[in-house]
């Protein structure tokens, strides 16, 4: 992180909130319960609960709220129950115009009602393509053109002369707009000054993302008062309850309002202060105006940041449809600091802990051949690939004289440790009469990928460490292959008092390196345990996935390679 970004302050006004994570994956204010709802939920009256609801009064004070006259507004169960009603009051065959990336319920309710819809695809750069908008307007009078400022989920915030223009081009053809300002008390400004000149304009606003009452579900048109009067008669009686309107009453009073106002300026901050960490860590990220922002990842990628976050506790909104894919979108939280931190967890880790054999460079002729040969000394008989792919599987075998000594006594014979680890070695490092199975070994990981990595340790991006069942003795020949950097930790099974699937050797690197955020990276049940035991990110690879799932990794891959884009 560069040393110009500030730490992003607590805030005093706001509360933690009694669970054990984040929840920021559907833009809600869920963090932290506003303070001047503690109150109002203590003075919920008794007839609030007993009577029949009357949205009236709601709608009454968002009207003097706005310095509108009554019938210009219209509340609902939420923002979605309107958009149904505006959609059910639409002829057969109307067109529906909306640029996309969109929020996906209009996508839905286009897909429900009898009408046409026309859904543009944005530019490269998941923006707007407005050239498509002026055409789609032109060409299909009398429509619903339906744009959201700032955009869900993207954040983009359209400029105010191009959507005057777009409103104004609307107006020529008779097509009615349909402004979607669930985000703008986190933007630069609204266009609720356009209502009264423009009647084919209808502005959603709700009361779930900035007031923090997405349970309570109020939503409210703001509009032509004769436009909004013929569509009361679609609204189900008594829709919005008598506790959601007591409660939404109370965050119109000039302390809720203040509170907002609050809370609105603190996610404004943390969201310059995120978008320059991101910027300062080579991350693409959304431009965003809303209390979220998109990151660019990639397929992969974007993946691997989700499950990371959600083991850590974060829930996040991961994109796999078209036209937004590979991306991640997360709520910006009141209070970054535990936030940040798994952030950069997932995208900027500090040491990448590294197994060797099956993760690294490939035994399958060296090491696995040498335990072939051991047992098949003792047996008579050659194990199959499959009993040691499932001792491995099993765990407590990373040590291959082990995995050998068990394989012997399968076989049905006696066999002393220290012996079979000396007729391990022959095989391995060969005698006077057979070259060494290790001379066989070859790399898993693709030279350029490892030349990458090293040179950008060298650069100081971050630190690796090796952290083998291997000896220093066997290690030699596995450093020299990997020409690994002299000024990395190896941690060897003579280095540790005890072994994987003891976290020992990735804490010893912890210590050595003084990092953070780190990942592990191995083949082997063992290697994961440990990494999960260390607190670090367990990747698994090779080919024992329901094993390495099992045992805590958090994402799964064929081979080391993946990790190019992750990285």
């Amino acid at each position: 992180m560069s040393s110009k970004l500030a730490l992003a302050p607590s805030s005093p006004v706001f509360k933690a909130a009694d669970r054990p994570g984040y929840k920021l994956d559907q833009n809600e204010r869920s963090e932290a319960l506003p303070h001047w709802l503690e109150k109002a939920l203590a003075q919920i009256p008794a007839q609030a609960v007993w009577r029949y609801p009357d949205r009236r009064e709601l709608e009454a004070a968002i009207a003097e709220k706005f310095a509108l006259d009554e019938d210009m507004v219209l509340a609902g169960n939420g923002g979605d129950e309107l958009i149904q009603y505006l959609f059910a009051e639409l002829a057969p065959g109307t067109r529906i115009i909306a640029p996309l990336p969109t929020f996906g319920f209009y996508r839905e309710q286009a897909d429900i009602w009898p009408v046409t819809p026309l859904f543009l695809p944005p530019n490269e750069d998941l923006t707007f393509d407005l050239d498509a908008c002026r055409r789609a307007i032109r060409e299909n009078p009398n429509s619903l053109f339906i744009l959201i400022r700032p955009n869900n989920p993207t954040g983009e915030m359209l400029p105010r002369a191009q959507t005057l223009e777009l409103l104004a081009l609307c107006g020529e053809v008779g097509t009615t707009m349909l402004l979607d300002e669930a985000y703008a008390e986190f933007a630069d400004d609204d266009l609720l000054d356009q209502l009264q000149a423009n009647p084919h304009l209808i502005i959603l606003r709700t009361f779930s993302k900035a007031y923090g009452l997405a349970g309570l579900r109020i939503g409210y048109f703001l509009a032509d008062g004769a436009r909004l009067n013929s569509l009361r008669h679609r609204v189900m009686p008594y829709n919005i309850s008598g506790v959601s309107l007591h409660l939404g009453l109370a965050a119109l009073k000039t302390n809720a309002e203040r509170e907002v106002r609050t809370y609105c300026e603190r996610v404004i901050e943390n969201r310059r202060y995120l978008q320059a960490l991101l910027t300062a860590w080579g991350i693409r990220f959304l431009p965003s105006q809303a209390n979220f922002i998109t990151m660019v990842l990639g397929d992969r990628r974007a993946e691997f940041v989700g499950k990371v976050m959600a083991a850590r506790g974060f829930a996040v909104r991961t994109f796999n449809r078209a036209p937004i894919t590979g991306c991640v979108r997360f709520s910006i939280p009141a209070d970054t600091r535990d936030f940040e931190q798994v952030l950069a967890v997932a995208l900027k880790p500090d040491l990448l802990c590294l197994d060797v054999d099956g993760t690294l460079i490939d035994v399958s002729e060296s090491f696995d051949a040498a335990v072939v040969a051991t047992v098949t000394h003792y047996t008579g008989t050659a194990p199959e690939r499959a009993d040691i792919l499932a001792l491995r599987a099993a765990g407590g075998f990373n040590d291959d004289f082990q995995l050998s000594a068990e394989l012997v006594r399968r076989g049905g014979v006696t066999v002393d440790l220290a012996e079979l680890q000396e007729i391990f070695r022959s095989f391995y490092f060969g005698d006077e009469t057979q070259a060494g199975a290790n001379q066989r070994e070859s790399l898993l990981i693709k030279p350029e990928l490892w030349a990458s990595w090293k040179q950008r340790v060298a650069a100081g991006e971050w630190q690796m460490a090796l952290v083998t069942g291997r000896d220093r003795r066997e290690m030699a020949p596995g450093l020299a292959l990997l020409d690994y950097p002299v000024d990395q930790p190896v941690y060897t099974i003579d280095d540790v008092a005890v072994g994987k699937p003891d976290p020992e050797g990735i804490l010893a690197a912890v210590a050595r390196t003084g990092a953070k955020h780190l990942w592990m990276v191995g083949d082997n049940r063992d290697d994961i345990r440990a990494a999960v035991a260390a607190g670090a990110v367990a990747i698994g690879v090779g080919e024992n996935r329901a094993a390495l799932e099992a045992a805590g990794a958090v994402v799964f891959y064929d081979d080391i390679n993946a990790l190019e884009d992750l990285l």
